[in-house]
């Protein structure tokens, strides 16, 4: 089980905000219809992501704050799931098992990050 901590994306509402590493925040996920079946959720802030770090290409898909796995109630499921691994590229042979491993792996889209961020190049390029 993990922590009750957070670690989001610096945003309008961080700022707005002035969220920092130690506060704590109340999360609440409302249920409709009514309020008896809402859950409430206390985190801490352990850090808070740089708009200027390493973007993983899902930003638009909503808020990417991470939470460690087990920290949202079972009632509470998260809109998506990702998983971003930082394999040692020293070798090609350890992203190929990597890869490879991933594709067995159910409901899972394993894609290497410098081949999507090249191709863009290429097509920015052009």
């Amino acid at each position: 089980m993990g922590k009750d901590v957070i670690l989001p994306r610096e945003s309008d509402l961080t700022s707005e905000y002035n969220v920092n590493p130690g506060d704590v925040l109340t999360l609440v996920f409302a249920n409709d219809p009514g309020t008896a079946d809402d859950v409430t959720l206390q985190v801490r802030v352990i850090g808070v992501i740089s708009r200027q770090s390493k973007q993983t290409g899902l930003e638009e898909v909503g808020n990417l704050s991470i939470l460690p796995p087990g920290v949202l109630p079972a009632t509470v499921k998260p809109m998506g799931i990702a998983t971003i691994a930082d394999i040692d590229t020293s070798k090609p042979v350890y992203m190929d098992q990597a890869m490879v491993a991933l594709s067995g792996v159910p409901n899972v889209i394993a894609f290497q990050l410098s081949a999507i961020t090249q191709l863009a190049d290429n097509l920015i390029n052009q």
